[in-house]
């Protein structure tokens, strides 16, 4: 009755002879794993090498077994490939049932995340990271190209910088090792084949449309003027449709856990129902680094306004079921804190709640609705309270009202003023590149006049050396008119020479220069 039967329901855990064979192979992967890595330096490399296929692509059988043999490897290659969750196929190789079947069933063929499942986890990252900076990998791919990418392909810096630019914080050497096959370049098909094939016809296109008209506009200037005009470009390339708005739960879920939270985030000001400048202005608080307007149509399509329930609709109706339970019971949520039987303090634990959501009749799942509202593993009226003063019931069904804004603050009693807002680090705001600007204006290049060093300022002066001092100052500090007039006069002569000039000022006409002139 304890174990409510599944003894006779369940399958029996391995034991014996069965567990002694799973340790056995087990222990053969792991030593192929490191006379692979030992002998390559990585796995993708050894992959590549031994069964000369890319990370993208599957083996069978016959190239795996073979591959180990290259490689040197101990033990039986079927007792190996079974270990890695891959089937035998019991009919001869050169009967035409083998192809059948391995196109009938994958499980016959080894892929590189079989033959080491380590990489997994780290190209998941990568792939959250890219979708959520840039919604699409289409989109990352068009910057890049924008950006000065060649031949559709990132060198070992440019991919550093990519996974900086996405803030991947994971190991960027290990990652560029598994997309790299020579070591230097990542090719964007590796990355993202169907994202990389529609840029790269996109691009064609481009470059054939251009082609094109300069062919029609050499036609043009042989044909005469009435000649038919050119003919309409093709279509774009249809992309292929992103789940902008399931990533962007994604990450709210594990930054903050819950919803409500996220929700809290979004909506600082207490509003419960905010529009788009208040989204774009608060969604910098979630660390979404992708486009506010792209999000906020796959959010919300073209409404006006956004809330908790298109947010998370199954959280929205959890905490509707929640307040209309407990309104059977209590007259307002705030009695509920009052009730002695249930928590003897102004907060319940998650037992008390637990207690409160039995004597309410709550539906279960509890732990989903504790893990919504607690903060700090209590749950008080300060959590709660919105559901009364935000939201409004018509019909037994509870809609959010839209609020006029609260200070941003909460706290309570004799406590200081909690900070609220982004500070004068921005710490909440995504480091961009800083690139410097094309300058419309040149500064002054031509020097400044200006008054020479006096080196008779530590002279006092006196009735002695007054006249003194002052024609030092006239003549060896202040120049700046001296200076003018010089630079007058060398422009003047560059203009008119000097004899054309004496010959129209000076009186006598002409000026003769002897050898001592």
């Amino acid at each position: 009755k304890r174990m409510k039967r599944e003894h006779m329901t369940t399958q029996p855990r391995d034991m014996g002879a069965t567990a002694m064979d799973d340790a056995a192979s087990a222990k053969l992967v792991k030593e192929m794993r490191q006379k692979c890595a030992k002998a390559y330096n990585t796995m993708p490399r050894a992959w590549r090498q031994l069964f000369e296929v890319d990370v993208d692509e599957t083996i069978d059988f016959d190239v795996f077994e073979s591959g180990l043999v290259e490689a040197g490897v101990e033990g039986e290659a079927s007792e190996i490939w079974q270990a890695l969750g891959c089937e035998m196929l019991d009919t001869p190789a050169s009967s035409t049932k083998k192809k059948k079947k391995e196109k009938e069933n994958p499980k016959n063929k080894l892929s590189m995340l079989q033959f080491d499942p380590s990489y997994e986890a780290d190209l998941r990252e990568f792939d959250t990271r890219m979708r959520e900076r840039w919604g699409s990998y289409y989109v990352a791919f068009k910057e890049l190209v924008a950006q000065g990418a060649d031949r559709l392909m990132l060198d070992a810096k440019g991919f550093r910088l990519l996974c900086h630019d996405c803030q991947f914080r994971l190991n960027t050497t290990r990652v560029f090792d598994f997309f790299s096959a020579n070591q230097k370049t990542v090719p964007f098909k590796l990355l993202n084949q169907e994202a990389a094939e529609v840029l790269k016809k996109e691009m064609q296109r481009k470059a054939g449309l251009a082609k094109d008209v300069e062919e029609e506009e050499d036609e043009e200037d042989q044909q005469p003027e009435d000649a038919g005009s050119l003919p309409a470009s093709p279509s774009a390339p249809v992309l292929p449709r992103q789940d902008t708005a399931g990533i962007f739960r994604d990450l709210l879920a594990r930054r903050f856990g819950s919803s409500l939270r996220a929700w809290r985030a979004l909506d600082p000001e207490g509003r419960a129902v905010i529009k788009k400048g208040e989204f774009v202005k608060s969604l910098s608080a979630t660390g979404y680094s992708g486009s506010p307007a792209n999000l906020w149509t796959a959010l919300v399509g073209e409404e006006t306004t956004f809330s908790l329930k298109d947010l998370d609709s199954a959280c929205f109706q959890r905490l509707a079921s929640f307040k209309r339970c407990c309104s059977r019971v209590y007259p307002s949520l705030d009695r509920i804190f009052e009730d002695r039987e249930l928590a003897q303090g102004s907060k319940l634990s998650e037992e008390e709640f637990y207690k409160l959501c039995k004597k309410a009749s709550v539906a279960k799942p509890w732990e989903p609705l504790f893990e919504d509202l607690a903060v700090r593993d209590h749950v008080g009226h300060a959590e709660v309270k919105f559901m009364e003063e935000a939201w409004t019931d018509t019909k037994g069904i509870a809609s959010p009202a839209r609020q006029a804004p609260r200070g941003l603050s909460s706290s309570q009693g004799s406590f200081p003023m909690r900070a609220v807002g982004t500070g004068h680090l921005c710490s909440t705001a995504r480091p961009r590149k800083v690139t410097l600007s094309k300058s419309s204006s040149l500064p002054a290049l031509g020097k400044q006049l200006r008054p020479n060093w006096n080196d008779r300022h530590m002279i006092l002066e006196h009735v002695g050396n007054k006249d003194e001092n002052m024609l030092h100052l006239l003549n060896h500090v202040k120049i700046e008119e001296r200076e003018r007039v010089k630079l007058r006069i060398a422009f003047k002569m560059r203009e008119v020479p000097i004899l054309q000039w004496c010959a129209e000022h000076l009186p006598g006409g002409e000026v003769d220069f002897t050898d001592d002139d």
